[in-house]
C-alpha cells in the first residue's frame, strides 16, 4: 500500500515532473522562437543600415575621385584652380565638410578655405591621430578610411585618403573629410524607433578597432552583427532592440504548474495567438523596414535598379527611366544584359555577389551610348536575394574632361597672349603667348600684379586704370600699352572678363590681349591719308575743317580772328593736260614749297585737291592790309617761272579770295563758301587778281539762282531772238554764210547781249536750255534758205561747259534726225580755252560732230594756249582768227602772229576766218596774207534774221 502510495506518489510526481517538463519545454520553445524572430528582425534592419552607409560613404567618395584625377594632371594648380574644381562637386547631398590636398604631407589646398584656414599648411606628420591612414593610403595606393578622429579646426569627422601618384611617384593624399555628425544625423541612427546601434572598428579596424558610436555594452552582448565593407578595411555594426531581448521565464510554483496543466488546452490557444501575434510584428517590422528602404530607391536622384539572380530588372526608379528613356513596364521586362553595349564593355556575368564597382557601357532607348560607373550591392528582400545597382553616368564626366582638354589647349596655343588672375589681380596662371609677347615668364609675373600693362600716356599702371572698372561692371575692354623690358613700349588690344562662382563672387579675371602695333601703324598711315595730301604732304579738306573748327573755338575763347584765303592756279589745267600729269604733280609740289615759305610756320597751307588751296592765317586781327601783302606775296611767286620737266619752264598764274571770321561767317563752311566765292569774282575779274569777300558777292551768286529759273522760263515763252552777222569773202565780197549770236529780251531788264547771261547760265548749268533754243531756230533759219536757194553756213557758238555733257551730241543728233543734210550747213564753233580743259572728251564729241556732217570752228585761236599737238589731234576745220590780233595788226608783232595762224591753218588744210574787220586796210591786208573770209562792222553788224534775209537772200 506504502509502496502503491509511494508508487502512486512517485507517480504523481513523475506525472507532476513530466507535466513541469512539458511546461519548461513550451516555455523554453515560446522563448526562442521569440529570440529567433526578434534576431531576424534586427538583422533586416541592420542590413538596410548597412547597404545605406555604404552607399553613403561611396557616394561621398566618388563625387571627390575626379579631383584626384584633376589635381594629378595640374600638379601645380592654384588655391583658386582647386577651390573652383572642388566647388562644382560637393553637391548638397553630400557629407563632405572639407576637401584638402596635401603634397609631401603638408595641406596645400583647401576648400572651402573659410572657417578652416588652421589646416592650411599643417604637416601630418605632427597628427599622430592621421598619420597612420596617410601612410597606408600612399603604401597601399587605395582609398582608406579614417576615424571618427577629432579635426584641428575642430568637430569630429571621418576622413577618406585617396592617394595622388603622378608618373609612378606618390604627389601626395586628397583628403575628404566628412561631416561626422552630419553623417550619423542622415542615417538616424541616434533616433531609430526600434534599435539601440553600436558602430566598432575605429580607423576601419574592424574587431581590433575602438567602438566609435552607441554603447560598448552592446557588443558584450550582442546577438546580432554584420560588417560594413569600406574601401580598406571594415565597421562592425551591433544592434539591440530598445524593448530588450527575450527573456526566458520559469514558473517554479506548483500551483501555477498545476493552472497551467490544468489549463493546458487553454494555454495553448493562447501560446498559438501569442505566436501569430508575433509573426504579424514580425511581419510587420520587415514590411516598414522594405518600405524604408523602397522609398530610399523610388525618391534617389541617382539611377537605381534591383536585378535578380538571373540579372532580370526586377525593380526601377525614376531616375532609371529617364535615365534610359524606357516605360517601367518595358525597363523590367530587359535584363542587365539588354541594357549594355557589348563592345568595349567591362560586363559583370554574376551579380549577385559582394559588393563591387565597375565600369561598363549601357544603351539608352534612342541608341546613345553611355559610359557608367556601377555599384553593385546584394539585399535581401522578402528571403530572395538579389541585387541592387546604382549606376552612375560617367558622359558628362568625359565631356567634362574632354572639354577640360580643349581648354588647356586652346589656352597653351592660343596666339593671344592670355592670363588668369585671383580675384585681387594677382596673376596666377599664363599662357605661351604670353611670355612670347611680353618676353615675360612664369615666374617672374606668378602671384604679381600685372602693373607692366599702362594707358597710353603711361600715367596710370593696370590696377589704377581698369581694377576699379572690373569690379563695378565685371569685364573691360580697351587698349593698354605694354611698358618693360625687353622689348620697346607697343600698343595691346585687351579683353577681361570676371569668373563668378554660384554665389554671384568673382574669384578670377581672364585677359585677352594681342599686338596691334601692326594695326595702329597702318592706322596712322590711314590717318595720314585721310588727312593728308599724298602728293604733296599739305593738310587736305578735312584736316583743314578740323583745323578751322578748333580755330574757331580758340577764337571765341581768345578773341583773336583769323582769315582764309582761297588759292586757284591759272592755266594749270592747260600745263597739265599738255605736259602730263607727271609734269602738273610736279609743278603742284613746287607751288607748294613755294607757298609754304611765304605763309610760315604759324599759318597753314592745304591742299582741296586739284589746282586748289587753301591758307589759314591765325592771329590776323582783321587786318586787311597784312593780308593783302601776304595774298600779292603768293600771286608774285606764283608768276615766277617754274622749271619742270626736265628744264622746261612753265608760267602759271594766281587767283586769291578772302574770307575772314567772323566778320564774313560764323562757321567754317560759310567761311570756306565765302572765300571760294571771292577767288571766282578774282578770276573772272582778271587773272592774278586778289578779292575780299563782300555781300554783293553773295548778292550775284542769288541773282545766278533767279537766272537759271528765268532762262528755263525764257525758253519756254520764246524771250531768245537770234541776229546774225554776215560772213563774207573778201576777195568777191560775196555774202558765204553768217554767225548767229543769241539776244534775250528780259521781261524786266530788257535787251540783254550774251556777256550778260551766258557766263551766269554755265555757271548755274542753265546753259543747256540757250543751246536748245539756238539749235531748233538755227534748223529753221538753214531750212528757209533751202527752201529760197541759198546755199549758206551758218555757224553757232557751244558754250565750254556743254563740251563737258555727252547729252550736247545727243542733242544735236536728235535736233538733225529729220533732215541729216542740214548739219553740212552748220558750223559749231568753240573756243579754244573749251577745248583745252578736256582735250581727251572734246576730240570724240568733235569727231562724231563731224562724222554727223557739221563743219567744226575754234573759235579765238591764237589768245589762249594754243599747240600744234592738240591741233593735230582735233577733228576742226575752220581757224577764227580773234579780233584783238587783227584790230593791231599795223604791229609788226601782232601782223606776225596773224600771218603765223594763216600759214598755221594751210598747213593742216583748214579755212580761215578773220573777226572783227572794221577798215578796208584791215581786209586788203588779210587778203594779201591769203585769208578770204572774215565778219565785222566794216561789212555788217549783228542784224535780225528778218533782215539778213531781205538784205543778202533778195539779190
Amino acid at each position: 500500500m506504502r509502496d502503491l502510495k509511494f508508487s502512486s506518489i512517485l507517480v504523481r510526481i513523475a506525472a507532476i515532473i513530466a507535466v513541469a517538463l512539458v511546461y519548461l519545454y513550451v516555455e523554453y520553445a515560446e522563448y526562442r522562437t521569440a529570440l529567433s524572430n526578434q534576431k531576424l528582425a534586427v538583422a533586416q534592419q541592420l542590413a538596410v543600415i548597412k547597404s545605406d552607409i555604404e552607399a553613403r560613404l561611396q557616394n561621398n567618395i566618388e563625387l571627390v575621385k575626379g579631383l584626384a584625377t584633376y589635381v594629378s594632371i595640374n600638379p601645380d594648380l592654384s588655391q583658386d584652380e582647386f577651390s573652383l574644381y572642388a566647388q562644382k562637386l560637393l553637391t548638397s547631398e553630400s557629407n563632405i565638410r572639407v576637401l584638402a590636398a596635401s603634397n609631401a604631407y603638408i595641406v596645400t589646398h583647401l576648400y572651402p578655405f573659410e572657417g578652416n584656414e588652421k589646416v592650411f599648411g599643417m604637416d601630418y606628420r605632427e597628427l599622430e591621430d592621421q598619420l597612420p591612414s596617410i601612410e597606408l593610403a600612399l603604401e597601399i595606393q587605395k582609398a582608406v578610411v579614417s576615424g571618427p578622429v577629432e579635426l584641428v579646426q575642430g568637430g569630429q569627422a571621418l576622413i577618406v585618403r585617396l592617394p595622388i601618384s603622378i608618373d609612378e611617384k606618390n604627389w601626395g593624399i586628397i583628403s575628404v573629410v566628412i561631416d561626422y555628425d552630419d553623417f550619423i544625423a542622415q542615417l538616424e541612427l541616434n533616433t531609430h524607433p526600434d534599435l539601440h546601434i553600436g558602430i566598432k572598428g575605429r580607423h576601419a579596424l574592424g574587431i581590433d578597432g575602438e567602438v566609435f558610436f552607441g554603447s560598448k555594452t552592446l557588443f558584450d552582448d550582442s546577438k546580432v552583427t554584420t560588417d560594413i565593407h569600406l574601401p580598406y578595411g571594415n565597421w562592425i555594426v551591433s544592434a539591440n532592440p530598445k524593448e530588450g531581448w527575450e527573456q526566458l521565464r520559469f514558473h517554479p510554483s506548483y500551483f501555477i504548474s498545476a493552472l497551467v496543466i490544468w489549463l493546458f488546452i487553454y494555454y495553448n490557444m493562447l501560446l498559438m495567438l501569442r505566436n501569430e501575434k508575433l509573426a504579424a510584428e514580425s511581419r510587420q517590422s520587415l514590411q516598414a523596414s522594405e518600405r524604408k528602404f523602397r522609398q530610399f530607391f523610388n525618391l534617389n536622384n541617382a539611377v537605381m535598379l534591383m536585378v535578380d539572380e538571373a540579372g532580370k530588372v526586377i525593380d526601377a526608379n525614376k531616375a532609371a527611366k529617364d535615365f534610359y528613356g524606357f516605360d517601367k513596364s518595358a525597363l523590367l521586362s530587359r535584363s542587365l544584359g539588354d541594357l549594355r553595349h557589348f563592345v568595349g564593355s567591362s560586363t559583370k556575368e554574376n551579380t549577385i555577389e559582394s559588393a563591387s564597382i565597375y565600369n561598363d557601357v549601357h544603351l539608352t532607348v534612342d541608341g546613345t551610348v553611355r559610359d557608367v560607373e556601377i555599384f553593385s550591392t546584394p539585399i535581401e528582400l522578402a528571403g530572395e536575394m538579389s541585387t541592387s545597382l546604382i549606376v552612375n553616368d560617367l558622359s558628362e564626366k568625359r565631356q567634362h574632361e574632354q572639354n577640360w582638354k580643349l581648354y588647356e589647349q586652346v589656352f597653351n596655343y592660343a596666339q593671344e597672349g592670355m592670363f588668369i588672375t585671383n580675384s585681387d589681380l594677382q596673376v596666377v596662371s599664363i599662357n605661351p603667348a604670353f611670355e612670347r609677347i611680353t618676353g615675360i615668364h612664369r615666374q617672374e609675373i606668378l602671384q604679381q600684379q600685372p602693373n607692366m600693362f599702362r594707358n597710353a600716356d603711361r600715367s596710370q599702371h593696370f590696377y589704377e586704370m581698369v581694377f576699379p572698372i572690373l569690379k563695378k561692371r565685371g569685364n573691360w575692354r580697351g587698349e593698354l600699352w605694354f611698358s618693360g623690358q625687353p622689348y620697346e613700349d607697343f600698343p595691346l588690344l585687351f579683353s577681361i572678363n570676371a569668373v563668378k562662382n554660384s554665389k554671384e563672387t568673382i574669384i578670377n579675371y581672364v585677359a585677352v590681349f594681342s599686338d596691334i602695333s601692326q594695326q595702329k601703324a597702318v592706322e596712322t598711315q590711314l590717318e595720314n591719308l585721310a588727312h593728308f595730301d599724298s602728293l604733296t604732304g599739305l593738310p587736305n579738306r578735312f584736316m583743314l575743317a578740323k583745323k578751322l573748327e578748333f580755330a574757331i573755338q580758340a577764337d571765341d575763347n581768345s578773341g583773336k580772328n583769323f582769315a582764309l584765303m582761297f588759292l586757284d592756279l591759272d592755266r594749270f589745267k592747260v600745263i597739265n593736260d599738255s605736259l602730263g600729269h607727271k609734269a602738273g604733280d610736279e609743278l603742284l609740289m613746287i607751288v607748294s614749297r613755294r607757298f609754304k615759305e611765304i605763309i610760315g610756320s604759324e599759318n597753314t597751307l592745304a591742299r582741296l585737291g586739284g589746282d586748289e588751296f587753301v591758307v589759314l592765317i591765325e592771329n590776323c586781327r582783321q587786318d586787311e592790309e597784312k593780308l593783302q601783302v601776304m595774298a600779292e606775296s603768293l600771286c608774285d611767286a606764283a608768276r615766277l617761272p617754274f622749271q619742270i620737266a626736265d628744264e622746261l619752264e612753265v608760267n602759271i598764274g594766281l587767283s586769291i579770295g578772302i574770307s575772314q571770321y567772323p566778320k564774313d561767317a560764323s562757321c567754317s563752311s560759310e567761311l570756306l563758301r565765302c572765300a571760294d566765292a571771292a577767288m571766282y569774282k578774282a578770276k573772272k575779274s582778271l587773272m592774278d587778281d586778289v578779292v575780299f569777300y563782300s555781300q554783293d558777292i553773295s548778292d550775284d551768286a542769288a541773282a545766278l539762282l533767279t537766272i537759271s529759273s528765268e532762262l528755263k522760263q525764257a525758253k519756254a515763252q520764246d524771250q531768245f531772238e537770234l541776229l546774225l552777222q554776215p560772213q563774207v569773202n573778201i576777195v568777191s565780197n560775196q555774202v558765204v554764210g553768217a554767225e548767229a549770236l543769241v539776244r534775250w529780251h528780259h521781261p524786266k531788264r530788257g535787251f540783254l547781249t550774251p556777256d550778260r547771261f551766258i557766263p551766269l547760265a554755265e555757271s548755274t548749268g542753265s546753259i543747256r536750255f540757250v543751246t536748245e533754243w539756238v539749235f531748233q531756230h538755227a534748223i529753221r533759219i538753214i531750212q528757209n534758205w533751202r527752201e529760197q536757194g541759198a546755199e549758206m553756213t551758218l555757224s553757232i557758238n557751244v558754250s565750254a561747259m556743254e563740251l563737258s555733257n555727252r547729252k550736247l551730241f545727243n542733242r544735236i543728233a536728235q535736233a538733225v534726225k529729220l533732215d541729216p543734210t542740214i548739219a553740212s550747213a552748220i558750223t559749231i564753233e568753240i573756243v579754244e580755252s573749251a577745248i583745252v580743259e578736256n582735250i581727251e572728251f572734246t576730240k570724240v564729241l568733235l569727231a562724231d560732230l563731224r562724222a554727223m556732217g557739221f563743219k567744226i570752228a575754234i573759235d579765238d585761236f591764237g589768245i589762249g594756249f594754243s599747240s600744234l599737238s592738240y591741233l593735230s589731234r582735233l577733228s576742226v576745220d575752220i581757224l577764227k582768227i580773234d579780233r584783238a590780233f587783227v584790230n593791231k595788226m599795223e604791229f609788226e608783232k601782232d601782223l606776225a602772229i596773224v600771218r603765223s595762224i594763216i600759214g598755221l591753218a594751210k598747213n593742216f588744210n583748214l579755212s580761215v576766218i578773220a573777226e572783227g574787220i572794221e577798215t578796208q586796210e584791215q581786209a586788203r591786208t588779210l587778203s594779201s596774207l591769203n585769208c578770204t573770209k572774215a565778219q565785222g562792222y566794216l561789212f555788217s553788224k549783228p542784224i535780225s534774221v528778218d533782215q539778213f534775209n531781205k538784205q543778202y537772200l533778195d539779190k
